[in-house]
């Protein structure tokens, strides 16, 4: 049997490869013969490259809705603090169900229990949804500690508040965007059907244009004669770029490092950053996780490579046996705030480093609000003045030589 695994190695780099085995189990034990930690582990199909292309779609458009998934974590935390077992609460919770995709989700997590498998083994075998892989880990922890029940609590807060964020974001960006895309209309209607016919007048006239006036209609003639091959030499452009940046991980550390720092939204990315990482760390050594084993499933979820990429450097040293402050030492690219670092090496002096993790996560989500508010505050007006410039410049450009008629 041949099995795609992916882990972390000895120097915290991420690895994945295929290794031969005649069972899971005995694929697992020689993945760690070689001091790889594995984090996932799939017997590859025999389909080969069709079974890879569908699972990678699979992947990509079937991930779990983060309301659902918030939902379910806190109605079976609910019933498990009832007294009912968790077979008792996927029957009741799958029986209240509306949604048919999360009935039939449901209806799966609970055949694999009932053959034998575990929750976190029932979540990461299903082939309904695709589950975040911090979530399956969290999970397995909690059975091993026996306290699941808290940890779908603390994990359907967790999913509840970056939803709501996300949400707020989302429903602030909705008028900028409007007024945006509006502008654009109005932008490309007067380039391609004002300003021809106003062009004409004045040419029959022989009116010298100001130059205002000639820049515009230059632009509209050339959309209107190239605008189409444009917009499909921008299209092409843009996927160009956009897929070879996916496909090189240094360019999107320097983008993303690039990110960092702009005023703002440098600060706005890298608090958020850090809140999660706080708190996904918090609910992992909560859940029972050894703790290397939670930071360096933590770390995994920046999605900042640059953030990523500095934090690797944590996770060797934590590997190697030094602790998360004195790691955190070892970051030189982008920068750390003293009080987060000072922070977490009180909760490591005093034994009580979720506890502390929590409170950092509290307070960086707080600032993350607080700048998240001033961002869309500029973001809006900013817009509304762009927009109101290029059309005002149009308007204007159209308006001067008619001025200048009547003057005459």
């Amino acid at each position: 049997m041949l099995f795609y695994y992916k882990g972390i190695d000895t120097n915290g780099k991420t690895i994945t490869s295929r290794i031969e085995a005649d069972s899971k189990e005995e694929a697992i034990e020689k993945i760690k013969s070689l001091g790889i930690f594995v984090e996932k582990i799939k017997e590859i199909n025999k389909e080969g490259f069709v079974s890879n292309i569908r699972d990678f779609f699979h992947h990509r458009y079937n991930k779990i809705p983060i309301n659902l998934l918030s939902a379910m974590s806190k109605e079976l935390s609910i019933y498990l603090k009832s007294g009912m077992n968790l077979t008792q609460a996927l029957t009741l919770l799958k029986d209240q169900q509306e949604n048919i995709k999360m009935t039939q989700f449901l209806e799966h997590i609970y055949k694999l229990m009932v053959e034998g498998s575990s929750f976190s083994d029932a979540l990461n075998n299903q082939t309904i949804y695709f589950m975040p892989e911090f979530y399956l880990k969290t999970i397995e922890a909690s059975e091993s500690s026996g306290n699941l029940e808290k940890v779908l609590d603390q994990l359907s807060t967790l999913l509840r508040d970056n939803e709501k964020l996300e949400n707020e974001v989302q429903n602030a960006l909705v008028y900028p965007i409007f007024i945006f895309i509006m502008a654009m209309f109005v932008v490309l209607f007067l380039i391609n059907y004002v300003i021809p016919k106003i062009s004409k007048i004045f040419e029959q006239m022989k009116q010298e244009l100001p130059l205002s006036t000639q820049i515009v209609v230059s632009i509209g003639d050339f959309m209107q004669n190239w605008g189409s091959y444009l917009f499909f030499t921008l299209l092409f452009i843009i996927v160009a770029i956009v897929s070879i940046i996916k496909s090189n991980e240094q360019i999107q550390i320097k983008i993303d490092k690039t990110m960092l720092k702009i005023p703002l939204v440098g600060k706005l990315i890298f608090v958020s950053e850090i809140a999660r990482f706080s708190i996904i760390t918090s609910n992992l050594l909560n859940a029972g996780m050894p703790f290397v084993q939670a930071i360096l499933l933590a770390t995994k979820t920046f999605k900042n490579k640059a953030i990523l990429f500095e934090f690797s450097k944590v996770n060797k040293g934590i590997v190697e046996g030094q602790s998360l402050s004195k790691s955190l030492h070892s970051i030189t690219e982008i920068e750390i705030p003293k009080s987060f670092v000072h922070s977490v090496s009180i909760g490591e002096s005093s034994g009580n480093l979720p506890e502390m993790m929590d409170n950092i996560a509290e307070i960086y989500t707080y600032d993350m609000k607080n700048k998240k508010d001033k961002f869309l505050a500029l973001l809006e007006p900013s817009v509304i003045l762009f927009m109101g410039i290029v059309v005002g410049f149009i308007v204007m450009a159209m308006l001067l030589p008619i001025f200048s008629i009547n003057f005459k």
